[in-house]
């Protein structure tokens, strides 16, 4: 589901720059810059990418849709950093529900893509964060 939730990210990403600039990343297009910040765990980031993100997300205001893609990715990860499974699992529960209404087509076809693998989901949250 990670990985999902990753590609998903990096297909607004590309999707994005595309349309503001009618050409792949190019080295210093801010978003470009910031890929592969985008494919790491928030908890993480050190300060100085911290910064290059909150400069990439500032440097347009149509770079929105990647920062909330990144986010949604993140809560996704979250699930399974929790410390309990029952937290991780209302976490995942929040996902299942809220994803497939995003207006960002991508997460909306990750919400559904996940509510199709609804089971598997929770129950691989349950395994992964339960040490016993």
């Amino acid at each position: 589901m990670l990985k999902l939730a990753t590609a998903v990210v990096d297909d607004v990403r590309r999707r994005v720059q595309q349309e503001i600039h009618g050409h792949r990343g190019r080295k210093n297009d801010p978003l470009y810059r910031v890929r592969n910040i985008l494919r790491s765990g928030a908890e993480n980031l050190t300060d100085r990418q911290k910064a290059r993100l909150a400069a990439a997300w500032a440097a347009d205001e149509r770079h929105l849709e990647v920062e909330v893609a990144w986010l949604c990715a993140q809560q996704v990860r979250s699930v399974y950093h929790q410390d309990t499974h029952a937290a991780g699992r209302a976490i995942a529960e929040k996902i299942l529900d809220e994803f497939p209404a995003c207006p960002i087509r991508e997460v909306k076809r990750l919400g559904k893509t996940l509510n199709q693998w609804r089971t598997e989901f929770l129950v691989g949250v349950v395994t992964f964060s339960d040490p016993g």
